[in-house]
């Protein structure tokens, strides 16, 4: 079976360590894997030294020429859409930070054209409301749809089958990415989900366990068979304030140990050997729950900033909230 991975990355940041881990848990479960990486000019430069270790475990690396003006989260992008174009046969692509802890196998025979994971594991409707904002805002930026049928899709894992509608779909993808980059956009979901409404639902849902998303994918875990723990930036200091999820790769650390060793250090191995294991010690919050809504909302944001470049400001705050609560519990 075939897996593709796209590569755009540089000293730093860790999404190539990201990528390795990713790769090598893949082989520990799907040994007969063919892997293929697509990549950039500037990121094929640096595959020297243990950043060369990924090219023994890669059946082809494909590398395509961009201008030193466009950014890595960009070139990521594009080397995305056009991945059908540049990759023969069907295949399952794999976002960076995705971690395998299954066979994967059986896909192959799974008779589905081109395959996703709702996003969050909800449809549109269910999404808590920063969430469903933001996609808002960003398909009336476009003139786009957010979704098919209260369906928006996650573009971490995507079966690509070999028929034609593939074909046009990753085409007119590719367009609209283009598009929504005029525009200041550069995240791929917001045309994919658009094409995906033009050409009336072309993408087939897959279950859960294909995309196990860590923040929303609890009750997948068990028969998950691709974890996606979400992008972890540790160069992007909006994680301090964003970012809560308790997986073990959500840790700078864990990458940096692994770059200043040069290898999988036994941390990373355990995570690869048993990856539905690789949570810290959790208090579970239900999606129903008051406390869930409040996580993830913009006065939770604007605390979580305060109380890490502010924490004067948090404190007083904090008062305020505390002599709220003590009138309030008085008269209730």
């Amino acid at each position: 079976m075939r897996f593709v991975y796209v590569l755009t990355s540089d000293e730093t940041d860790f999404y190539y360590e990201e990528c390795l881990i990713s790769i090598l848990s893949l082989l520990k479960h799907n040994p007969d894997a063919e892997i293929i990486l697509l990549t950039d000019n500037k990121t094929a430069d640096t595959l020297t030294g243990f950043r060369a270790e990924i090219k023994k475990y890669t059946a082809k690396i494909i590398v395509e020429d961009y201008q030193d003006s466009v950014s890595k989260k960009i070139r990521s992008r594009l080397l995305k859409t056009s991945m059908r174009r540049l990759v023969t046969g069907r295949f399952l692509y794999l976002d960076t930070d995705t971690v395998i802890a299954e066979p994967l196998y059986e896909l192959e025979n799974s008779g589905i054209s081109l395959g996703m994971v709702l996003d969050k594991h909800v449809q549109i409707s269910e999404h808590y409301m920063y969430m469903y904002m933001y996609m808002y805002h960003n398909a009336q930026k476009m003139g786009y749809s957010i979704g098919y049928q209260d369906c928006h899709f996650n573009s971490g894992v995507i079966w690509v089958g070999e028929e034609k509608c593939v074909y046009d779909f990753f085409e007119l993808w590719g367009l609209l990415y283009q598009e929504t980059l005029s525009k200041g956009i550069e995240i791929d979901q917001t045309s994919l989900n658009e094409v995906n409404a033009r050409l009336g639902g072309a993408v087939s849902e897959m279950d859960g366990i294909w995309n196990v998303q860590i923040n929303c994918g609890l009750k997948y875990l068990y028969h998950g068979k691709i974890l996606h723990y979400l992008g972890y930036q540790p160069v992007n200091v909006q994680n301090i304030y964003f970012n809560t999820l308790p997986f073990l790769l959500c840790e700078e650390s864990a990458f940096q140990e692994m770059r200043e060793k040069e290898k999988i250090t036994e941390n990373i191995a355990g995570i690869i050997d048993n990856p539905k294991t690789a949570f810290k010690t959790v208090t579970i919050i239900p999606e129903d729950c008051v406390a869930y809504r409040l996580i993830f909302s913009n006065h939770m944001r604007v605390l979580k900033f305060l109380y890490v470049k502010c924490r004067k400001l948090y404190r007083i705050f904090e008062w305020i909230y505390g002599r709220l609560f003590l009138l309030i519990f008085e008269r209730v």
